[in-house]
């Protein structure tokens, strides 16, 4: 039996529309939504598409990191961060930030202040048209063994992150995803990937 009740179930079995129930990062759980007649999914996978409280899904981003043709990534000094930026409202939501989510950077590596805070995602994320205008998917995998994700746990049911954060079990597991990819839509339907973050 499963010490952690929102631990998946290890199986190869297969979800239509991109629904598995399965829970992902903590911090985006009020931003998404099911995503429509999206690929089918294994357990252990997370996808949804981001959508603001009002219904809103069209999002500029604006980012820290290099930018490779269509992908965000990290400079040879600091992880990547990327911010959407609701066209509708200018409400902002963090979607990914390599100081603070994945297993790397909740388990394995530490940063220094300035790579922290210093990071401004003041770059736009265009593309050669000029739009910058996009609806976006989200997907995360957790591939970490319950064994080994105990190892992480005291026994007060917290996990203790390399930067001192204390946080409860569940927000560990939900946050220590191994890889991470957001994949953006534009008005013609194209679908291209601007991140995609391997964290183990």
């Amino acid at each position: 039996m499963s010490l952690f009740n929102f631990f998946p179930k290890k199986s190869s079995r297969k979800h239509p529309a991109g629904d598995n129930h399965m829970l992902g990062p903590t911090y985006l759980e009020k931003f998404v939504d099911i995503v429509a007649n999206d690929k089918i999914v294994l357990e252990g996978e997370w996808t949804r598409q981001l959508k603001t409280f009002e219904g809103g899904t069209k999002f500029k981003i604006e980012y820290y990191g290099e930018r490779y043709e269509d992908l965000i990534a990290a400079t040879d000094f600091d992880p990547a961060l990327v911010v959407a930026v609701d066209v509708a409202t200018g409400q902002k939501i963090l979607l990914f930030d390599g100081c603070l989510h994945g297993y790397n950077a909740m388990f394995c590596d530490t940063y220094t202040a300035q790579q922290i805070t210093g990071r401004v995602a003041n770059n736009v994320y265009r593309e050669k048209d000029g739009n910058e205008q996009f609806e976006l998917i989200l997907s995360a995998s957790y591939q970490m063994s319950e064994d080994e994700f105990a190892g992480f746990i005291d026994e007060s049911g917290n996990a203790e992150m390399l930067n001192g954060t204390i946080v409860s079990a569940e927000t560990a597991w939900r946050n220590s995803f191994d890889f991470f990819e957001i994949t953006a839509v534009n008005s013609r339907g194209d679908k291209f990937v601007i991140l995609s973050e391997e964290l183990a």
